[in-house]
């Protein structure tokens, strides 16, 4: 007895069935961020936890990794350690340009801007007993310039190159390492530049423990420096951030960028957009850095990088 066709089509339909329900399989995302206590860290983390939040519907599974900033991500991203990375607006110009301290570089075609975050500012920080009242008091005394190999030694040098200064304008040698700002509570650093989103737990810190200072940045040699660039703004410090703060200050601002390289898949891309558009209010509400975000100001790419173009 010949059997039915049906007989034989089950396990058939059985397969299809199955191939169509089946989920994607797992992705993973690593994104490179910054140091426990700046703002890149938990920034990277409500990222991650919108996402981590939907993995099962998109299989995507996120987390973060701490780092040292931004030209550490840009090696992560190079060698594949992270998928994404938060990066300062000019670091990400210069890598993308070969210039700066990439000018030793060809320029690097492949990144990609996902979304514009928050706006860092360059807060400067003097001690209580510094005798420092204005930007022009700096040379001559003991200055922090950011982390030997951060991005944010960048940015301040652009500020220490746009007033006509050199490292030799300032007085004796800077200890390097997690602790050197400390100097600003115990008298042997007069003065420490930090790039930073706002509010900062590393200047509430300074500024309560150690009763150090924020100084105004400005000058006409800065606001050259802001009107020859691309990736540099006027911004401020609202009052009243700080203890002992109580008016805004002006200073120069960059952007965090979320970056990756244009390999990152268009589906990744996809499902990343789709989470960020549907609960984007819920991520403004993770760190008072992003309270200001909004889908237009996060969609315009800055224009020193190349933004994002193969999600759909």
């Amino acid at each position: 007895m010949r059997p039915r066709i049906s007989t034989l089509l089950a396990p058939l339909l059985v397969l299809l069935c199955w191939g169509a329900n089946a989920q994607p399989a797992d992705r993973y995302l690593t994104i490179s961020t910054g140091a426990l206590t700046g703002v890149y860290y938990p920034v990277g983390g409500a990222l991650c936890r919108l996402l981590n939040e939907e993995s099962a519907q998109h299989n995507l599974h996120c987390s973060v990794q701490s780092t040292k900033g931004s030209l550490a991500n840009l090696r992560d991203l190079a060698s594949n350690k992270s998928q994404l990375a938060l990066v300062q607006s000019d670091v990400l110009y210069h890598a993308v340009h070969g210039t700066g301290p990439f000018a030793d570089q060809q320029p690097d075609a492949s990144l990609r801007t996902l979304y514009r975050l928050h706006r860092e500012s360059v807060a400067l920080l003097v001690g209580e007993k510094s005798g420092i009242s204005s930007l022009g008091d700096l040379v001559g005394k003991k200055v922090d310039l950011g982390s030997a190999n951060g991005g944010d030694r960048i940015t301040i040098m652009a500020i220490i190159e746009a007033m006509g200064w050199q490292d030799k304008d300032f007085s004796g040698q800077v200890t390097q390492g997690p602790d050197r700002l400390q100097g600003l509570c115990d008298g042997t650093l007069d003065a420490a530049f930090v790039v930073a989103g706002q509010p900062s737990q590393v200047i509430s810190d300074l500024t309560g423990r150690c009763k150090a200072r924020l100084i105004a940045i400005e000058d006409a040699k800065i606001d050259q420096l802001i009107k020859g660039s691309t990736y540099y703004e006027h911004g401020r410090i609202a009052a009243n951030l700080y203890p002992g703060q109580t008016i805004s200050l002006p200073t120069v601002t960059v952007y965090a960028d979320l970056v990756a390289l244009d390999t990152l898949p268009a589906e990744t891309v996809h499902q990343l957009r789709r989470v960020m558009d549907a609960r984007l209010k819920q991520f403004t509400r993770l760190h008072p850095a992003l309270i200001d975000l909004t889908q237009e100001s996060m969609r315009v790419a800055h224009p020193g990088s190349t933004p994002c173009r193969h999600a759909r």
